[in-house]
């Protein structure tokens, strides 16, 4: 991809979720299965956080492509001094910081920043979180709109994201869409990934977790419980609609 496509690809997002922001919870959030789909993956992203000891006061986070604040606005209420939220179009942060509850107003800290060019030094961070936005970009885009939160990980510390995942078996009409797209027409669908896949995909970071979730066929009729087993089961986890996965850099 030529410079001039990333600058595009830029402005072409900036546009999009500018005009978009004031609407994107609503489309998203609000509905029963929106609600628990919300929730269960920001439990999980904080699952892996709290395994690697991450959320205590004294860690420095960073949510980048933060949005309107999905996992960054729950962040700020497990104790940290400091919760940096970052993205590119500041319509979605202001969206973010019109919920910020007044308590957490200097906790969170927010920066306009492209996540390939995040304005903090080497080593700044001991983790950080990267949502809903790997779906916008090819799979083989990844290393590059990672690496500069690579970057300022300290040695050891964790990425956690959300990768939309292939092998979509809970959704029969879209695995069999997915499979056709890819393997028939020789066309990648966005950042949709096999989980061997994952390990090449997010070099030189090292694949620690893998949890699924995203289970549209279970997800309205049973429990947290159950789907929170589908989502750890060996025998289960690769076959939701994304995974959230624990990095190590």
């Amino acid at each position: 991809m030529s410079t001039e496509q990333k600058k595009d690809l830029n402005q072409y997002y900036l546009d999009t979720y500018t005009k978009e922001a004031s609407v994107y919870d609503q489309r998203r959030w609000t509905s029963k299965g929106g609600s628990k789909a919300k929730s269960l993956r920001n439990a999980y992203f904080f699952d892996i956080l709290r395994k690697y000891n991450l959320i205590q006061p004294e860690k420095k986070i960073i949510d980048v492509a933060s949005g309107t604040g999905r996992v960054a606005l729950e962040l700020v209420t497990f104790g940290y001094k400091k919760v940096v939220a970052c993205d590119l179009t500041n319509a979605m942060l202001d969206v973010s910081r019109s919920k910020l509850p007044a308590q957490y107003k200097d906790i969170l800290e927010y920066h306009v920043a492209d996540m390939k060019k995040l304005p903090f030094s080497d080593a700044s961070f001991d983790g950080a979180t990267l949502g809903a936005f790997l779906y916008l970009i090819p799979l083989e885009e990844y290393p590059a709109y990672t690496k500069d939160i690579h970057r300022v990980l300290q040695k050891d510390g964790i990425l956690v994201c959300e990768v939309m995942n292939q092998l979509h078996f809970f959704n029969p009409f879209k695995a069999v869409m997915k499979f056709w797209h890819r393997h028939v027409r020789g066309k990648k669908i966005k950042s949709h990934a096999y989980p061997w896949e994952l390990k090449k995909a997010f070099a030189p970071f090292e694949v620690v977790d893998i949890i699924g979730t995203d289970f549209p066929a279970v997800m309205t009729i049973f429990g947290d419980g159950f789907l929170r087993f589908l989502s750890r089961s060996p025998l289960t986890k690769y076959f939701g609609g994304r995974f959230v996965v624990g990095l190590k850099k």
